[in-house]
């Protein structure tokens, strides 16, 4: 078992980077979609150059953790374990994502009062910039569980290694002082993932081959 915190100052690229583009794509104009009167769900994706900062005012982003472990070997050569952790992130560092801003915005949210700027011609969407900020708040929980088994015979070793991860929860909030957003199976967060190696030796002889295997995950900004 471990516990312990953590503390992350934000460099020097995060407060004084130069004003760039910088291409995005997947976000949604839904303020304009919904004054002409189409629904968010049919809102068209968008691509394009947005102009992104650095922020001489962000704080430190801070973190606690705790993890509990357990190992045991009920067989020579056979050993499991699982591992459950859990982590929240406070004042996490990051840009808005470009889809969130949007529908805050179209929520009513003040964009500008975390550093960001939208601009509109007869409605429609003509450019966007922002700055690094301290995000808020992420929690994550999950469960690392693994097993190990070699077998020796005259004709080699064997073995099989598995590992195997689930998340249970991967909360966060998407622009400072937003509501804590459910993201598990969304894009780049799979609920689970497991990864399980067979190998062969013999002599000075060895091979192996990996299976990486990752859960469903759900694109919502896909047209």
């Amino acid at each position: 078992a471990s516990i312990g915190t953590g503390f992350k100052a934000p460099t020097l690229f995060e407060m004084y980077r130069n004003e760039n583009l910088q291409f995005v794509s997947g976000y949604r104009d839904y303020a304009y979609c919904r004054a002409t009167g189409v629904a968010d769900s049919r809102c068209p994706s968008q691509s394009g150059y947005i102009n992104q900062g650095g922020n001489r005012d962000l704080e430190e982003e801070t973190s606690e953790f705790y993890n509990l472990g357990l190992g045991f070997e009920p067989l020579d050569d056979l050993t499991f374990n699982v591992d459950y952790w859990n982590i929240v992130i406070r004042d996490e560092i990051g840009y808005i994502d470009t889809d969130a801003l949007l529908k805050a915005e179209a929520n009513g949210v003040d964009v500008t009062r975390f550093g960001a700027e939208i601009t509109r011609v007869n409605g429609e969407l003509s450019g966007i910039r922002t700055q690094y900020q301290n995000l808020g708040r992420a929690e994550l929980s999950g469960f690392d569980l693994g097993a190990d088994y070699r077998l020796r015979l005259a004709s080699g070793n064997y073995g099989i290694r598995s590992s195997h991860s689930v998340q249970v929860k991967n909360k966060e909030t998407l622009y400072p002082d937003g509501p804590l957003s459910d993201r598990l199976n969304t894009y780049g967060r799979p609920a689970w993932r497991n990864k399980t190696t067979l190998s062969y030796g013999i002599g000075p002889f060895y091979t192996s081959l990996t299976a990486d295997i990752i859960g469903a995950q759900k694109n919502d900004n896909a047209n």
